[in-house]
């Protein structure tokens, strides 16, 4: 029994009470009973849903106070730090023409400076920059419920730890993480009627206790690694859930949405499959025959088709023949004739590897009308968790990397722009092994 525990720590004992008359019950049996069903419902949550945002708790800059008129940008604080200047060179100067210029230049800045209105309090010179997390629920990775009944506003630098605050300089750009934690808030406070067994007695004890939450904001990136592969049995090392990550973060700097990136969150799963999360081609789009010369690699040592995975693969599972490419001939006249282009796959000189990229070996020029296939069999590449990639590409969706090649015609889609809940970008995956596929044409004269 001893070793079955310490080979699975994570899962608790369970301990109930076997009720029988003239049994005399102590707050510490109750408890107990507590503990039971609570602890049943977290190896529950945690085993069979796994952990991450079930729903809301959306990320997004804080709104601004419709009974407030802040000043709207930082010019006020900017022309009174030239009048200082001003102001300090007029003490210093000794001739009356000197002195003239600088008093008349201290009026016009005056001037300017009314014409903005003054600062208010809304947005004082050390203006705080705050978010809102929005209703909702998750569960973290010891299955505890943390949920949002109302929205949250946060103040990002109140709730920087003091080490974290040390890290943000003035004009440096910091980028922070929010997240979510469960803790239990001791509410109604009582006094005891009798005293305990030991005869110690608080004057105060608190009646019940509230399942809550707390907001943290780090700048610790690695706190939020979870690269466990089984989440049952094994303790995790942080049971804050991560909701977003904040760019460009500056102390009393308004945010704007783009610097909010919510992509980075867990929703609920037990274990995140591995996908797809970024080609170097535009699915559907069009290229000309030397674009897709260079796009391809062909005869040359750069280019290639540059597929990205959200987590590592086992090298020794990309064999030749996971990535197929494709090309379906087009043009007037008679088409459809179908070959492969042969190629090679770089790889990292790693056992993981969180990319793969191919590279044309035939030589074959690509015509105009011609249609390229790219495949890349998802249920062959195995993860460092030795399971296998969830590659479905949902509607062509999956984004392109940054600093790709450029297309002759895009497809226009306007709808569908982020995948449901709102939370983006796309990536492959439709809940279960499957293939990617893509295509682009070559340009029809």
């Amino acid at each position: 029994m001893e070793q079955a525990l310490d080979a699975c720590p994570a899962i608790p004992q369970f301990d109930r009470l076997r009720y029988f008359y003239g049994q005399m019950l102590h707050a510490r049996d109750l408890l107990a009973e507590q503990a039971y069903f609570r602890e049943k419902m977290k190896l529950h949550n945690r085993c069979l849903h796994g952990w991450g945002v079930v729903c809301g708790l959306e990320v997004l800059p804080a709104p601004l106070d419709p009974a407030c008129v802040p000043v709207t940008d930082s010019r006020w604080h900017a022309i009174q730090a030239e009048i200082d200047k001003a102001l300090a060179a007029l003490a210093q100067a000794t001739d009356d023409a000197t002195k003239d210029k600088l008093r008349a230049e201290i009026e016009a800045l005056r001037r300017s400076q009314e014409a903005l209105g003054p600062p208010t309090d809304c947005a004082p010179a050390d203006a705080r920059t705050k978010v809102q997390i929005a209703c909702g629920l998750a569960l973290d990775c010891e299955g505890n419920e943390l949920v949002l009944r109302q929205p949250l506003l946060v103040d990002l630098w109140a709730a920087l730890p003091a080490a974290d605050r040390q890290q943000v300089q003035d004009g440096v750009d910091t980028t922070l993480y929010v997240g979510l934690c469960y803790r239990e808030c001791p509410i109604e406070p009582v006094r005891p009627l009798v005293p305990d067994a030991c005869g110690a007695t608080s004057e105060c004890e608190y009646g019940k206790l509230r399942d809550a939450v707390n907001v943290v904001v780090t700048t610790d990136a690695q706190r939020w690694q979870d690269d466990r592969c089984e989440p049952c049995c094994q303790a995790c090392a942080g049971c804050c859930v991560l909701l977003a990550r904040i760019d460009g973060f500056a102390r009393g700097q308004p945010l704007t949405p783009s610097q909010i990136h919510m992509e980075v969150r867990r929703p609920i799963s037990l274990r995140p499959p591995t996908r797809i999360t970024g080609i170097n081609w535009i699915h559907g789009a069009t290229y000309s025959p030397a674009q897709a010369a260079a796009l391809l690699g062909t005869g040359a040592a750069s280019g290639g088709l540059d597929i990205r995975f959200s987590r590592a693969l086992q090298t020794e599972s990309v064999l030749d023949g996971v990535v197929d490419v494709v090309v379906m001939e087009g043009g007037r006249g008679r088409s459809a004739d179908i070959y492969a282009k042969a190629g090679s796959l770089e790889l990292a000189a790693a056992p993981t590897t969180d990319r793969i990229v191919f590279h044309d070996e035939t030589g074959e020029s690509l015509n105009y009308g011609d249609r390229v296939f790219i495949t890349v069999r998802g249920a062959f590449l195995l993860d460092d968790c030795c399971r296998p990639v969830d590659g479905a590409h949902v509607g062509g969706r999956v984004p392109l990397l940054p600093g790709s090649p450029d297309a002759l015609r895009t497809p226009a889609r306007t709808l569908c722009q982020m995948p449901p809940g709102g939370i983006g970008p796309w990536t492959s995956g439709a809940g279960g092994a499957a293939n990617f596929e893509s295509w682009f044409w070559i340009d029809k004269p």
